[in-house]
């Protein structure tokens, strides 16, 4: 009797479970794809495919689908419908943009909706891409380019369908880059050379551009070249700021007088086609105190800083001074004094 009784109530509890999560399940909208993986077989560098991915709610509540988001920017992909009652259906409608892809290639797209069960499906766009164009370095990275000199970089460019290469128009938007296009003489007009010129502005600058490349009287792109590199001052600080930490001003300077209160700043030239010199210092704070002492002719120069009192409180200001340079006539340095309380 008492395992009858058992029995029956474990069988009790069960039904219980069983009947929650069919609650649980109910009521929830559930994303359905046709097929989770797309080829678009074979095409040709530069060539623009487009496909579809169909999808259904198969809950039985209001499918809610969100913007897909692709791997890459040369994928484009939109949902339609995005919202979805039990049982109809929506398309994934993408292209892919396949300038400068070769070979085998696999891009995704993840469309996230509220599917309890899936909050998101990643989708494949995969392909064999027959190239067009052969061009060697594909990244151009430019040495530091120092003012006064011009730097310069070449691209090796080669059409490999048998084709002439009619290069018509190759850009760069950075004012200080330049490219000029020269057809290869022992080449059946297939091949040519990029060369690319960097030329230093005199100021400090990290830099990225892309190098854009038509043929023919396409209006598209046939092959983009990224472009990075860095510009260096006319004028080099090390270190580029000077700080003073004064912790407690009532015990400053302390025993290492000094050290708490000088600072070397070493000031020279990426310019080599001029004797370089600065002068007339300037500073927006009066407890500094300045020495120049010439290290290395005309070209490295010392300046020591002495703060002569501690400030009652924390001050940013700068030290400024002017040089023979025309790419950098006046350098300001920031000037900081954190100050403690006792």
């Amino acid at each position: 009797m008492i395992t009858t009784m058992k029995l029956a109530i474990l069988t009790l509890a069960l039904g219980v479970g069983v009947a929650a999560t069919t609650t649980r399940a109910a009521n929830s909208a559930q994303i359905r794809f046709d097929q989770t993986v797309y080829s678009f077989g074979t095409a040709t560098e530069g060539d623009e495919v487009g496909g579809k991915f169909r999808f259904h709610n198969a809950g039985d509540a209001v499918l809610m689908v969100q913007t897909p988001e692709t791997s890459c920017g040369c994928t484009v992909a939109s949902v339609k419908p995005d919202l979805l009652k039990p049982s109809e259906s929506g398309e994934i409608v993408f292209t892919l943009d396949l300038t400068n892809a070769r070979g085998a290639v696999s891009k995704s797209i993840t469309v996230p909706s509220n599917d309890p069960q899936q909050s998101s499906v990643t989708l494949m766009i995969t392909g064999v891409v027959k190239a067009v164009y052969d061009f060697s370095p594909q990244f151009v990275l430019f040495a530091d380019a120092v003012p006064g000199q011009t730097n310069q970089e070449t691209i090796q460019v080669q059409r490999l369908d048998g084709k002439p290469l009619q290069i018509t128009k190759a850009e760069l938007t950075k004012k200080f880059l330049k490219v000029t296009v020269i057809p290869e003489t022992n080449s059946p007009a297939r091949a040519a050379r990029l060369v690319i010129e960097a030329q230093a502005t005199g100021q400090e600058e990290q830099f990225t551009d892309m190098l854009t490349v038509y043929m023919g009287n396409s209006t598209k792109a046939s092959f983009l070249i990224p472009v990075a590199g860095r510009l260096l001052a006319a004028v080099q600080l090390e270190p580029e700021s000077l700080v003073w930490k004064i912790p407690n001003p009532e015990g400053w300077p302390g025993p290492n007088a000094e050290a708490a209160t000088t600072r070397t700043l070493i000031v020279s030239t990426t310019r080599t086609d001029r004797p370089f010199n600065i002068g007339d210092f300037a500073s927006s704070l009066d407890e500094l105190l300045v020495k120049v002492v010439e290290v290395e002719k005309q070209k490295k120069f010392e300046v020591t800083v002495k703060l002569l009192n501690a400030p009652p409180h924390s001050e940013e200001g700068y030290l400024s001074f002017e040089t023979n340079v025309p790419d950098q006539p006046s350098v300001t340095v920031p000037v900081l004094i954190e100050v403690g309380r006792p």
